[in-house]
């Protein structure tokens, strides 16, 4: 039981860190997000991006929520683990990462170039 418990909290935990002021940006229920719904089928890397840059709360949370997903559907099988991000910020890693893409990159899916982020970022050593 406690192990179900500690996955979740885990990724909860360093959503909670990785944002500055997230108890400000939790948007309403009134709130809508502009640009991550729920039929955002092939999200590029570009619109993830402005989400998750966005001024609109409801647009940072979606993108957020976005991230976590494909963190938690991708570490332990392309990536190590959330252990490795002691001492990294996540959101200033990825601010260079995605600063630095190209347009065709930013064409790509969100989710693939999320990926090879976290990929560089915490390349296992050995097995996954």
């Amino acid at each position: 039981m406690f192990r179900y418990q500690l996955v979740i909290a885990v990724p909860l935990l360093l959503l909670s860190t990785f944002s500055q002021g997230h108890a400000d940006e939790t948007p309403t229920v009134f709130e809508k997000p502009e640009i991550i719904s729920i039929d955002s089928n092939n999200l590029s890397a570009e619109m993830f991006w402005r989400a998750y840059t966005s001024n609109l709360p409801a647009d940072k949370y979606a993108a957020r929520h976005y991230l976590l997903g494909v963190m938690d559907a991708t570490e332990g099988k392309t990536w190590c683990s959330y252990q490795q991000f002691k001492t990294l910020s996540l959101r200033d890693y990825l601010n260079g990462y995605f600063n630095k893409l190209t347009e065709s990159q930013l064409q790509q899916r969100a989710s693939s170039v999320i990926e090879a982020a976290l990929i560089e970022l915490s390349a296992c050593k050995g097995n996954l």
